[in-house]
């Protein structure tokens, strides 16, 4: 068995033998290749059925800054298409957050939220484009602070 495929930066094709096919690694070794060897397209599932149950946001605190949602949040998580990905979307509130375990995409979601409520809407309406002040609006109607997720700029 052999493998046929064209890498970008050439133009034709190439065949490379499968290290399971006997006979394409005997023709490998005669020719002083090395055969590739053959990848399964099955992958075994990296997360669990636990990892992709949503994830309620209520209230957190992150470095030092509490947030608390008004009614709280279910986040629905999808696996990435690669699947190696945990991903939370929610473009109402700005919040697009992915990582590679379920305890790393909730601290993302935390940071993201604190990020938005500082960039947002802590922020002067007058400075503010109209899709940043629509985002505005929906992170105050989502979203109250509670301590010290004041806005820290440099000036």
């Amino acid at each position: 068995m052999t493998e046929t495929y064209t890498p970008s930066f050439l133009i034709g094709p190439i065949t490379m033998p499968l290290s399971g096919d006997k006979a394409g690694v005997n023709s490998a070794k005669a020719l002083g290749q090395k055969p590739i060897k053959a990848i399964s397209s099955q992958k075994k599932p990296r997360f669990s059925d636990e990892d992709i149950q949503p994830l309620i946001l209520d209230d957190f605190t992150w470095h030092g800054c509490q947030i608390k949602a008004k009614t709280p949040i279910e986040f629905e998580v999808t696996k990435h298409e690669d699947g190696r990905l945990l991903v939370i979307e929610n473009p109402e509130i700005g919040v697009l957050v992915f990582a590679d375990s379920r305890k790393k995409l909730l601290a993302e979601l935390h940071e993201q939220v604190i990020f938005l409520w500082q960039e947002y809407a802590l922020e002067n309406d007058k400075i503010l484009a109209m899709n940043a002040l629509r985002l505005k609006k929906s992170l105050l109607d989502t979203f109250q602070s509670i301590d010290n997720a004041t806005k820290t700029k440099k000036n």
